[in-house]
């Protein structure tokens, strides 16, 4: 299932309108209705992890559907593993990204 419909289906059975669930979460009506409508496809790992405390879903729910799915044939080479990769950094903060890339690097200048 789809994560948008994932997150349509759990604010329904919780009785929540868009906005309700935008208010618990911090977002706007209209990010909320994106996410349900599949229009947003990189959804920020905090505000998934809100979604999922006020819907009673675990984390999982939400997130195991982005790592299982492959990324889209674009012509950029990528295996899967490399986009997982891609996607983890996005959520990595700054003060932490420095030592994540020494670690990446030395692990590859070790091959």
């Amino acid at each position: 299932m789809e994560i948008g419909a994932i997150i349509k289906e759990a604010r329904l059975a919780k009785g929540l309108t868009q906005q309700e669930l935008g208010d618990i979460v911090g977002v706007q009506k209209s990010a909320i209705a994106k996410y349900e409508n599949g229009r947003v496809k990189n959804i920020k790992r905090k505000t998934l992890q809100k979604l999922a405390v006020a819907l009673n879903l675990r984390g999982s729910d939400l997130v195991s559907d982005i790592t299982s799915e492959k990324p889209t044939a674009d012509g950029d080479g990528l295996t899967l593993n490399q986009w997982k990769l891609i996607e983890f950094a996005k959520s990595v903060p700054e003060d932490k990204a420095e030592m994540i890339l020494k670690v990446i690097q030395s692990i590859v200048e070790a091959d």
